[in-house]
C-alpha cells in the first residue's frame, strides 16, 4: 500500500506493508520490504504485523529507517495482561475512632452515666423529647458525609451531638457526644487494564490509539491485597499528603500510551 501526500509543498511517498502471519516477521521478509522502499524511492517505509518481529528484523528496520508496528486487538486477546497502564490510587479512610462522653452544660443535677453492656458504636441515642436518633455509629456516619475536614489525614475531634439521651439501666442520662477520629491516606500503585485496537511501536515501545476503554478498578480488593500486581506505597511521615515513593517496585513493565 502506498500513500502520497503533499507536506509544505513537498511531495511525500510512504509505503506500508501489512503482514498477517502466524509467526514473527524475520530478517528475510524485512530485507525484501527494504528493497521495495529503495526501489520506489519512498520517503518512508512502514511495516505492520499481527505477530511481531524477530530481533534481527528489528535491527534491520532501524538501520533502514523503517517503522515497525504490531497491530493489537485487545478485545480478542487476553487484554488484562497484554495492555496495562500504571495507576496511582489514593484512598482516604477512617483508621480509628473513639467517643468522648461528657455531661451537658446547664444540667448539673441530672444523673449521668454511660452504658457498659454494649460496644460504644451501637449505643442507642435519643433526642430530648425521646425521639430515637439511632446508634452512635449512625451519628458518626451523618457527620462524616458532610465534614470536609474528615477527608484530610490526621486526628480530628468532631461534635456528634450537643445534647442526647442514653439509656443507662432504668435511667435516661443527658450526654454530650464527641468523636475523636484518626484519618489515614493510603496510596496504591498497580496495573490498570485497557481495551484498545491500535498499534505498538516495536522500536520505541509505545502504543498509539485514538480510543481506549479502561477496565474496572476495585479499591476494596486492592486494599485487601487480592489484585495481582498492586502494591501499597509507604509514607515517610504518618500523615503524608503527597504520593510517597514505592519501597517495593512493581514487577509489571509499563509502556507509555499516546492518544493522537
Amino acid at each position: 500500500m502506498t500513500n502520497r501526500a503533499t507536506v509544505a509543498q513537498y511531495k511525500v511517498l510512504i509505503v506500508v506493508e501489512c503482514k498477517d502471519e502466524g509467526r514473527p516477521i524475520d530478517v528475510g521478509t524485512m530485507g525484501e520490504f527494504a528493497s521495495i522502499v529503495r526501489d520506489v524511492k519512498a520517503n518512508k517505509g512502514v511495516m505492520i504485523s499481527t505477530s511481531g518481529y524477530t530481533a534481527a528484523a528489528l535491527e534491520m528496520a532501524r538501520a533502514q529507517g523503517i517503522d515497525t508496528r504490531t497491530y493489537l486487538d485487545t478485545e480478542s486477546t487476553d487484554w488484562r495482561s497484554e495492555v496495562t497502564i500504571p495507576v496511582l490510587l489514593t484512598r482516604v479512610k477512617l483508621d480509628a475512632w473513639s467517643v468522648r462522653f461528657s455531661g451537658v452544660p446547664g444540667i448539673p443535677a441530672a444523673p449521668w452515666g454511660v452504658p457498659t453492656d454494649i460496644p460504644f458504636p451501637f449505643i442507642e441515642t435519643f433526642a430530648e423529647d425521646g425521639t430515637p436518633l439511632g446508634p452512635i455509629v449512625t451519628l458518626l456516619g451523618k457527620i462524616s458525609n458532610h465534614a470536609q475536614s474528615l477527608h484530610e489525614p490526621g486526628e480530628h475531634i468532631v461534635l456528634l451531638a450537643d445534647h442526647v439521651l442514653l439509656n443507662v439501666g432504668e435511667t435516661r442520662c443527658h450526654t454530650r457526644l464527641e468523636a475523636v477520629i484518626r484519618v489515614k491516606r493510603c496510596f496504591y500503585l498497580g496495573p490498570f487494564p485497557v481495551k484498545m485496537a491500535r498499534f505498538r511501536d516495536e522500536q520505541e515501545g509505545s502504543l498509539s490509539t485514538k480510543e481506549m476503554t479502561t477496565g474496572i478498578i476495585e479499591p476494596a480488593r486492592i486494599e485487601r491485597g487480592e489484585m495481582p500486581g498492586w502494591v501499597e506505597l509507604h509514607h515517610d511521615t504518618p500523615h503524608a499528603t503527597h504520593p510517597p515513593t514505592a519501597q517495593t517496585p512493581a514487577k509489571q513493565i509499563y509502556k507509555p500510551i499516546t492518544l493522537p
